[in-house]
């Protein structure tokens, strides 16, 4: 025999050894995920019976979420008061008078789209790791910015004509195309009880603001339109921060994306409605570098307060939702009437009083309401851990989001069983026993499975009772 023959027998002999160590390795590696898994299932039960590391309490929970909810809504109440009065003062013919809102909104949006990316370029974390295709954005996001845009620049334009204690009347009306948008988008379910308390805080705000002299058509019209694109803003913002793959699901994100498009619709409008030609023939307010300076200071102080607002609303949704968000405007328009009595002289009368006690006890019934419900839902979930089933993670965070569940949804795995089992005989294991045919009444566990469907099908055995 030569030394070539010899060569080919030492090959072919460590070919035949590493074929059948393999089925050895196989069964070495499964039975080590198996024993950590056991051990994830015995450290499970330990932390659900020992007291000092149990779950907090669903009270406990929902005030902690109800804390970190109130610190946005008081921010949000704070930027929104002060730039609701600010642009009152602005465009009032009894005051500042600057006849061009729309201009001014294109303004704060482009400082709110400055101060986004500003802020992501300050804080790396905050920035989202997808961006929007064109297709996506085309579709979804520049509706969302036209709305966004057109809401805002017909609310300042507006406060041209009607006070403030009507405009807030009108705009309470968002209330409804906020609920209509939120239906049509499966954003809410509608009931019964979340329909009459909307509707019971809707009228009293509408009493509260009744007793309006001062009555303008067309600044009513151009209010309740606000209203309706409000209404389909803050929907279709819901929807952009829940998809990831938009890039919006954080609210700088969301800003840095929207603004644009508002600052370029509220730009078109204000060409066309306002006339730029006539704006930089203002004296008043660009006749010197003094002037012009001055009202540019206001414009940039409004573009700020608006930017924070923004912030506010968009970390409120996203924590919340879109009643949520228009049930505690409610509670800010009251305060901003309130405001306005002091400010703007506006008299309160029986039925204004009447409206506003109405309306604190819509939104007393609202906080009620949500946090049956929240409890509800946080019990729920505790007597599922306690009863199994929600698994404990496994040591890596893929695993760890497959094996997150101990139940799997049993139609699912009916459906995918032959494909996964096609899959199987692609592992090294299955191609060992592949001329070998599977007896009937095999235990699902064996090496012909792959090791998901297998610590899966393993760990549906070991919460099993007995």
């Amino acid at each position: 025999m030569n030394a070539t023959e010899h060569g080919d027998d030492y090959r072919n002999h460590q070919t035949a050894l590493k074929y059948s160590q393999q089925p050895q390795e196989d069964e070495d590696e499964e039975l080590e995920l198996e024993l950590e898994l056991e051990e994830d299932l015995e450290r499970s039960a330990a932390h659900k019976t020992t007291p000092s590391s149990s779950l907090p309490s669903p009270q406990a929970a929902f005030w902690t979420h109800v804390l970190i909810n109130a610190s946005f809504i008081a921010s949000w109440y704070l930027f929104a008061t002060l730039i609701s009065l600010f642009n009152k003062w602005m465009f009032s013919p009894d005051h500042y008078n600057f006849r061009y809102p729309l201009f001014v909104s294109a303004c704060h949006m482009y400082i709110q789209f400055a101060l986004a990316a500003l802020t992501l370029a300050l804080f790396p974390s905050i920035r989202s790791r997808t961006r929007p295709t064109a297709h996506d954005y085309l579709k979804k996001a520049l509706p969302c910015g036209m709305a966004s845009g057109l809401d805002i620049g017909l609310s300042n334009t507006s406060l041209k004509t009607v006070t403030l204690s009507f405009y807030t009347m009108c705009k309470s009306s968002s209330l409804a195309f906020v609920l209509l948008f939120a239906f049509l988008f499966k954003l809410e379910k509608p009931t019964y009880k979340l329909t009459g308390i909307i509707l019971l805080i809707t009228a009293g705000v509408v009493l509260m603001v009744s007793s309006e002299t001062q009555f303008d058509f067309w600044g009513m019209i151009e209010v309740l339109s606000a209203s309706c694109m409000g209404g389909l803003r803050w929907s279709l913002t819901q929807i952009l921060l829940d998809k990831q793959s938009m890039g919006m699901n954080t609210p700088i994100a969301t800003i840095f994306w929207l603004a644009p498009t508002m600052g370029l619709t509220l730009t078109l409008c204000s060409l066309i409605f306002e006339g730029w030609h006539k704006l930089w023939n203002e004296q008043a307010f660009f006749g010197d570098l003094a002037k012009t300076l001055m009202t540019m200071l206001y414009i940039a102080t409004a573009g700020v307060l608006a930017y924070l607002m923004t912030v506010s609303e968009y970390f409120l949704i996203q924590r919340t939702s879109v009643v949520t968000l228009s049930i505690a405007g409610v509670f800010k328009e009251v305060g901003t009437i309130f405001l306005s009595t002091i400010i703007f002289h506006d008299v309160m009368t029986p039925l204004n009083i009447s409206g506003l006690a109405i309306t604190l006890f819509g939104i007393g019934l609202y906080n009620v309401l949500k946090y049956q419900q929240n409890l509800k839902k946080a019990t729920l979930s505790e007597g599922r851990a306690r009863d199994g089933s929600i698994v404990l993670t496994n040591r890596t965070s893929d695993d760890s989001k497959v094996y997150s569940k101990l139940k799997d949804d049993e139609e699912e795995d009916r459906e995918n069983s032959e494909e996964e089992e096609d899959h199987a005989y692609h592992l090294p294991s299955a191609r060992a026993n592949i001329d070998r045919e599977e007896p009937e009444g095999v235990d699902p566990l064996d090496n012909s499975v792959d090791h998901q469907r297998r610590l899966m099908l393993m760990t549906e055995r070991l919460s099993s009772p007995s």
